[in-house]
């Protein structure tokens, strides 16, 4: 028996994760601009939580619909599949978005939030030199690109479980 992989019926699924990285992106790089990785830095967190579940939802369902249109119906496990694959490939693309924003767009990115983690924990009065190894240990490149894969695959299952009750269609 041979395995072959029809391409073409993928497209959608990769069409759509491209869009979920690149509006991801581009809200990052909205992040620094409106200064929320420095001088108004405590309104990064919410934010970042908010469309950073937003933007994967929206387009992994986007994505099951778009995937609907093409077919004469959607049944449940199709529209999982199809959101399953969007946060594979949106998974497999997370780590050029971390490395574009934080090599490129934001080199101090990391220094800037282990010095906000320090002042923190220096308010709370934690020992500075824990504060600043768990900090450095969480905020650096090898540690976000992980996350970022872990929670696009992680992630886009959970949403992909949930949003194909409302892509199916048969």
């Amino acid at each position: 028996m041979r395995l072959t992989i029809n391409f073409t019926i993928m497209k959608i699924e990769f069409k759509w994760a491209v869009i979920i990285s690149a509006t991801l992106l581009a809200f990052l790089t909205v992040e620094m601009l409106l200064g929320w990785h420095d001088e108004n830095i405590d309104r990064h967190a919410k934010a970042s939580m908010i469309y950073g579940m937003v933007i994967p939802a929206a387009g992994i369902l986007l994505g099951m619909l778009d995937k609907r249109r093409q077919s004469a119906g959607m049944s449940y496990a199709q529209a999982f599949k199809t959101g399953a694959i969007i946060a594979l490939y949106a998974g497999m693309l997370s780590p050029a978005n971390q490395l574009i924003f934080h090599k490129l767009i934001n080199p101090d990115y990391f220094q800037v939030m282990i010095e906000h983690t320090r002042n923190l924990s220096l308010a709370e009065g934690l020992d500075e030199n824990e504060a600043m190894e768990n900090a450095k240990a969480y905020f650096n490149l090898r540690s976000y690109i992980y996350q970022s894969i872990s929670y696009s695959i992680i992630g886009g299952l959970i949403y992909s479980l949930i949003l194909a009750l409302i892509a199916r269609r048969t």
